[in-house]
């Protein structure tokens, strides 16, 4: 395979070659900065030792000796961008580049070289949607090739949603990342849920940035959070309301504006309708009698009730704290 050349490249190449009249180089050159800056590049270079496979609009990497990814993966990749852009109205796009890492310790050793910390330790794929780059764990997509595939499209959407430009809160980005790929909430999720809502268990969403948790059962509820409430987004005000919302926060608007232009209301209230929706006592009964969750298992979620309503309280008496000591200096509170 030919080495890959930045296109600037070409430019030194001409100077060197002497390939058109002296007189001509200063007039030319500006041109041929607008055309190169102007072609889509991949957002980074694979780390050493990795192959790189152009395809049109996004690159694949793998590790040397390397092939290019199977037909069918390449079809899907191609698919999930075009209706990932297409819905979201995507018009300046990137050229996102996915590598394939051998296995877990691939994937972090990737992390490592783009300067970024350590994988959860349930992760099986990363996005780094600043760069464009999405780095897959080869093993568990042969081994789960069905939820693998899922994992793919999840992390495309968070690269496509960056492309698209945008000031969204974490919890948002994951939760509309989830719904695009097509991932749904298993059962015992949705009741935990369910019952952690009427309990003072989940997080208010305006906070939820700040408890996004580096442990997978909390990760499985918080997340499972995120996407239960951008579901509920979709079925009271349709799906166009995303792209409505995304639309609105690339412009001057902050997301808590975008979101009440989006949707005609604040995000409290929004968030207050999703809870009425989720129904307490069913979700009750089906944690009582679900086999797979121990009574220990109950206990813990009493407690991260307890310990989540703990912390919003101590927050909320911070604020009045500094509103009061704002006051009485005479200043505005932050």
């Amino acid at each position: 395979m030919e080495p890959t050349l930045h296109p600037l490249s070409f430019i030194a190449t001409i100077r060197s070659h002497r390939l058109y009249p002296p007189v001509m180089r200063q007039p030319l050159l500006p041109l041929l900065l607008f055309f190169f800056l102007w072609l889509p590049l991949s957002a980074a270079e694979p780390p050493p030792g990795y192959q790189l496979f152009p395809f049109p609009g996004w690159d694949w990497a793998a590790q040397r000796p390397a092939s290019g990814p199977g037909e069918p993966f390449k079809e899907r990749i191609e698919e999930v961008l075009h209706r990932l852009r297409g819905f979201l109205g995507v018009e300046r796009q990137g050229r996102p580049l996915i590598i394939r890492a051998p296995d877990k310790a691939g994937l972090q050793a990737v992390l490592d070289y783009y300067g970024r910390g350590p994988a959860e330790e349930w992760a099986t794929a990363v996005a780094l949607p600043s760069r464009g780059v999405v780095i897959l764990d080869a093993t568990y997509l042969a081994t789960h090739p069905l939820s693998g595939a899922v994992t793919v499209s999840h992390e495309l959407a968070h690269v496509v949603l960056h492309e698209a430009g945008g000031d969204l809160p974490r919890w948002y980005h994951e939760g509309l990342a989830q719904w695009l790929a097509g991932q749904r909430l298993t059962p015992r999720t949705q009741h935990l849920i369910s019952v952690l809502s009427h309990t003072g268990g989940t997080v208010p969403f305006r906070e939820l940035d700040q408890f996004l948790p580096m442990r997978h059962f909390e990760a499985d509820l918080l997340y499972g959070q995120c996407l239960s409430f951008v579901r509920f987004l979709s079925h009271e005000w349709g799906n166009e309301v995303h792209r409505d919302l995304l639309l609105k926060t690339q412009g001057e608007l902050g997301f808590l504006e975008a979101f009440r232009g989006a949707t005609g209301t604040d995000l409290d209230e929004a968030e207050a309708r999703w809870r009425s929706t989720l129904p307490f006592a069913t979700g009750l009964i089906a944690l009582i009698v679900d086999e797979g969750l121990s009574w220990r298992g109950l206990a813990f979620l009493v407690l991260v009730a307890f310990i989540t309503q703990k912390i919003l309280r101590r927050r909320a008496l911070n604020r009045m704290r500094l509103e009061e000591e704002a006051e009485d200096q005479g200043i505005s509170p932050p």
